[in-house]
């Protein structure tokens, strides 16, 4: 009984087609939808042949671009991103605007393409546009999907010349029900894995805990982050790698990015 579902986008193989709605989303999640809220980012496949119409119809929400939103559960923020507008300045005019009112003591975004990702599709999505502010407004946790695996990075460590002093934890997280991509094995990666999954989430007070379960109930990866005074404790700024090398062990990668104004 979670107070509420994020999801990284990809509901179904093609939104466009209305058929696909019934036995690729609501059928598996009768039972659940019914009593618990659930708050999708938008995947590409979710707007295949229409645009995201249905998308935008089903969850009761006005056709706009970019289709963003933000919300707060207790002591934490929430953004939800569109991945079509990775360089979009009126999507980071909006984000900065957004971030600024809130006083939240967790900040989390989740969107569909990567910023990080090694395995699956291997994207870099919005590494010149939202990664600094995600540093810059002291996000926690970037949850994206897309990529059919499950990959959690060490905090990056920024540059001694940047500007913005914050690691930032990024995860990818989209093992939801369609085939599976390859995963690899990292030095900046904490844990990996092929398979399907979910995370479980829970804060008290300045402690976050996280736990990563297979389909089966298993448990495959499983953290913790406890801040003091709005800053990480010690023992997981330890943990932080470098983030110039993951920029470099990834800089081949394709941005997936539409450049959209």
């Amino acid at each position: 009984s979670p107070a509420f579902i994020i999801n990284t986008g990809d509901l179904v193989d093609v939104g466009g087609f209305y058929e696909e709605w019934g036995p690729q989303y609501f059928e598996p999640l009768t039972g659940v939808i019914d009593h618990i809220p659930l708050l999708p980012a938008l995947g590409n496949h979710d707007v295949e042949l229409d645009g995201g119409n249905n998308f935008a119809r089903l969850f009761d929400w006005k056709k706009r671009e970019p289709l963003v939103f933000s919300f707060d559960y207790g002591n934490a923020h929430f953004v939800a991103l569109d991945y079509q507008y990775g360089t979009s300045k009126k999507m980071m005019e909006w984000f900065e605007k957004d971030m600024k009112k809130t006083k939240a003591n967790w900040k989390f975004v989740y969107n569909h393409f990567p910023c990080y990702n090694l395995g699956g599709h291997g994207t870099a999505w919005g590494r010149a546009t939202f990664v600094p502010l995600f540093k810059k407004h002291k996000v926690d946790i970037v949850f994206a999907g897309d990529s059919h695996i499950y990959e959690r990075f060490y905090p990056l460590k920024p540059a001694q010349d940047d500007p913005f002093q914050w690691p930032v934890t990024y995860i990818v997280t989209a093992g939801g029900g369609a085939f599976l991509y390859q995963s690899v094995k990292h030095p900046l990666l904490a844990a990996s894995g092929s398979l399907y999954h979910y995370m479980v989430i829970t804060i008290e007070g300045n402690t976050l805990s996280a736990t990563t379960y297979t389909a089966t109930g298993e448990k495959f990866d499983q953290f913790t982050i406890t801040k003091k005074g709005g800053k990480y404790t010690d023992d997981y700024l330890e943990l932080a790698k470098p983030e110039q090398e993951l920029i470099k062990a990834t800089e081949r990668f394709y941005p997936r990015e539409l450049y959209l104004p």
